[in-house]
């Protein structure tokens, strides 16, 4: 369980990105994107558990060094 992904968050904005060192080992970028997508699911679960507003995005981020940018998620109001 290597949990490919690191979420970065700035103001009210969750950055995804994949960690980019396990995308060149082999059949490993199936298992990058499983695991972001398991990451994803349980984030959104939690937003919806405690009806927070959010809006998922694709931006125009930057990546960063070793970390791919996915997506996002933009919170409407506050917890």
């Amino acid at each position: 369980n290597i949990q490919p992904w690191r979420i970065v968050k700035i103001g009210n904005r969750y950055d995804f990105y994949a960690v980019t060192k396990y995308s060149n080992e082999g059949n490993s970028l199936n298992i990058l994107y499983n695991d972001i997508g398991i990451a994803k699911y349980h984030f959104e679960v939690i937003l919806d558990l405690y009806k927070v507003k959010y809006k998922f995005e694709f931006l125009n981020v930057n990546n960063t060094d070793g970390l791919s940018y996915m997506f996002s998620y933009t919170i409407k109001d506050n917890i």
